[in-house]
């Protein structure tokens, strides 16, 4: 018919926890930061990048939590993006509790942990910018020109935040 239809395709969190050696746990209340450590500091930063506020780990909105077999620990499973700034879908709203005004705004929602950890995750995301955009570029083609151009500016917004020490403090040290 000439029609063309987008759709994506989202991995059950079941199989994610078994190729990780664990299961998927539900309906267990932990504070979040009885999570592992350096995988909830990446999660945290992931939502950070993407913009997403519509999440929390610790009522279990928009996350799971996987139990590792061998160290009877918790990580935390992200979805549901459609609110995040990254996407920006034209019916996200923004939770005004935040402080913040449009859901491109980036607002980093993780509970604090050691500086050690934070700053290896946020080296790690730093090493893996070229990785991230390179993603991005592969779907260049799927973007009309002016919303693509957003986008990579949009993450490079991210990584010069990563970059930089002040503002990495300011955004993601003291918002914690």
């Amino acid at each position: 018919t000439g029609v063309k239809f987008q759709g994506f395709f989202i991995e059950d969190d079941d199989i994610v926890a078994e190729r990780h050696k664990g299961k998927v746990v539900e309906d267990l209340k932990l504070h979040p930061k009885a999570l592992q450590d350096s995988n909830s500091v990446r999660h945290d930063i992931f939502q950070y990048m993407v913009a997403n506020t519509d999440w929390s780990t610790t009522f279990l909105h928009n996350a799971k939590l996987i139990q590792l077999d061998e160290s009877k620990k918790y990580i935390p499973l992200a979805y549901d993006f459609d609110m995040s700034g990254f996407v920006n879908a034209p019916y996200a709203t923004v939770n005004e509790t935040l402080g913040i005004s449009s859901v491109t705004d980036r607002l980093y929602r993780g509970f604090c942990r050691g500086p050690e950890i934070t700053q290896a995750i946020r080296a790690e995301y730093i090493s893996k910018e070229q990785a991230i955009m390179d993603v991005v570029k592969r779907y260049e083609k799927d973007f009309d020109a002016k919303t693509y151009s957003g986008i990579v500016k949009y993450m490079q917004e991210f990584f010069a935040t990563m970059k930089n020490d002040g503002k990495f403090k300011t955004a993601i040290l003291d918002k914690c």
